[in-house]
């Protein structure tokens, strides 16, 4: 059972990324990474090996739901607890390492501090979102 809801809550978290990086930041998004308005074909060469970036991004985020749902396990019917926690390993481990990928990535100066923003916030508001629901569920 905790792995179907673990896999359920996977798919919800994958699809609210999906409107992170489309509908809320996507213009943003465009232009930190210099995209251009694309052609038909251009863009269907662009999905062609896009699955094997989302097969991995799922896995990805998979994993990190399965760690969410022992910090709940862990909290002892305790959201402060479990959420705090979530907030700890967030601070501590994907903050940092966004950080040094975007300072290390080669990106454009002028936009690090909000492709760092986007992208940390985006974890971070998908991580207390997973706490939230697999503490209720």
């Amino acid at each position: 059972m905790a792995t179907l809801k673990i896999l359920l809550l996977t798919i919800v978290v994958f699809i609210a990324g999906s409107l992170w990086f489309s509908k809320l930041f996507g213009k943003t998004w465009k232009k930190i990474h210099h995209e251009k308005e694309k052609t038909s074909d251009e863009k269907k060469n662009d999905m062609k090996d896009m699955w094997k970036f989302m097969t991995a991004e799922f896995v990805l985020t998979f994993i990190i739901n399965i760690l969410l749902y022992f910090i709940v396990i862990a909290s002892d019917d305790n959201l402060s607890v479990a959420l705090i926690t979530t907030l700890l390993l967030w601070f501590g481990l994907i903050l940092p390492t966004t950080v040094s990928n975007v300072i290390w990535g080669g990106d454009d100066k002028k936009w690090m501090v909000k492709k760092i923003a986007i992208s940390s916030g985006h974890r971070l508001i998908t991580m207390l979102f997973a706490v939230l629901i697999l503490f209720f569920w």
